[in-house]
């Protein structure tokens, strides 16, 4: 949540990418049409930055599925930003090899942010108001 204070994200908007390694049927069961909904809503319409981009990788049946149940209630526009991938190295069409991790095909190593999210939250809770909890 963060990311999203920063200008240049709410100006510029983001990319995102699922990794569906080691998903099976049996996660469709958390496919309702209020999930699906709330996937397509929430980004689109109660973030202050867009999504530019949907990148899929390691998809199996799920993904594809769902893609054909929601595929039909999408605009051109949205539908046009969704991208599935056969391998990770096919996102070095669409991100520099600086911003992706190893194991895409990128030179980003794993680290720990567990203290940078620490600082983050304290401040966030800073700026909540009084008596509203915060679930960041």
């Amino acid at each position: 949540m963060q990311l999203y204070r920063d200008p240049m994200v709410q100006i510029h908007g983001f990319k995102v990418i699922y990794d569906f390694k080691d998903t099976d049927v049996r996660h469709l069961r958390y496919a309702t049409f209020q999930n699906l909904w709330l996937l397509y809503h929430v980004p689109a319409n109660c973030l202050p930055a867009r999504e530019k981009g949907v990148h899929l990788i390691n998809q199996t049946v799920l993904p594809k599925a769902l893609w054909t149940i929601i595929k039909p209630l999408l605009s051109e526009k949205l539908k046009s930003r969704v991208h599935f991938h056969s391998n990770p190295e096919e996102l070095l069409y669409y991100f520099p090899r600086s911003m992706l991790p190893v194991e895409y095909g990128g030179e980003l190593s794993d680290v720990d942010c567990t203290e940078l999210i620490r600082n983050l939250n304290k401040e966030q809770q800073k700026n909540t108001v009084k008596e509203q909890p915060n679930f960041y």
